[in-house]
């Protein structure tokens, strides 16, 4: 009788266990393209869905750090005639290692943790000016005063949207990206503060116009040489 006993308590305890649902089952895959799916794991933060001659792939788009340049020589001439200052912040290079090739690509960033909502909010696509050795992510400027303060920087619009299911968040241009630089970047809420890393990456093909991105209207495509 012990042993029939004990065999009805394993097989109660194995019918319970089998009820229970799971909930430490590994998240699915967010298939972002056929065939391409989204990492459930990793330290990827950003990625590109690109198009290549090949298919649909993800780009990993890796950090930078941004570096400031207090422009000494041009804030002493500016103060001469009574003008504010202003400081700039750069990422090293005059190209991003990262490559993406199609003018159409969507970025996803990872958002995670307690504070998720706030990170969203800080997520902007940025156009970057190049120079020979840097290419500009934000500049700070103020009155000589030190009022008017102001971040300025050339941001692409953007849908966003978080991937159901997922630490994703989608970010989709408005319109196809302009051959030229660009970065992913957190940007805290208040303006005197700058993003000490970015995520950047290079759209391939003849480049627009200064600032294209400004005005905030769509910009024009360059035009074509005959």
């Amino acid at each position: 009788m012990p042993k029939l006993r004990w065999i009805w308590c394993a097989l109660f305890a194995a019918m319970c266990a089998a009820a229970v649902p799971s909930h430490a089952q590994t998240p699915k895959p967010a298939e972002v393209a056929p065939g391409v799916s989204l990492p459930a794991g990793g330290d990827a933060t950003v990625l590109a869905l690109d198009q290549t001659a090949s298919g649909p792939v993800l780009v990993h788009v890796k950090p930078h750090e941004v570096v400031s340049d207090a422009h000494a020589a041009t804030n002493f001439l500016r103060a001469q005639i009574y003008s504010g200052p202003h400081r700039s912040f750069d990422v090293e290079g005059p190209h991003a290692d990262t490559i993406v090739s199609s003018t159409k690509a969507v970025l996803f960033v990872r958002i995670s943790g307690e504070d998720s909502e706030i990170m969203r909010a800080r997520v902007h696509l940025i156009w970057l000016e190049t120079s020979k050795k840097r290419r500009e992510i934000t500049d700070f400027s103020s009155n000589i005063f030190g009022g008017q303060r102001a971040r300025n920087m050339d941001e692409v619009p953007c849908d966003t949207e978080m991937v159901e299911g997922t630490s994703w968040l989608k970010v989709t241009p408005k319109d196809p990206l302009l051959p030229g630089e660009f970065a992913i970047a957190f940007l805290p809420k208040d303006v005197t503060q700058q993003p000490d890393i970015v995520y950047d990456f290079s759209v391939p093909g003849d480049k627009g116009g200064s600032h294209p991105y400004a005005s905030g209207a769509p910009p024009a495509a360059p035009a074509k040489k005959p």
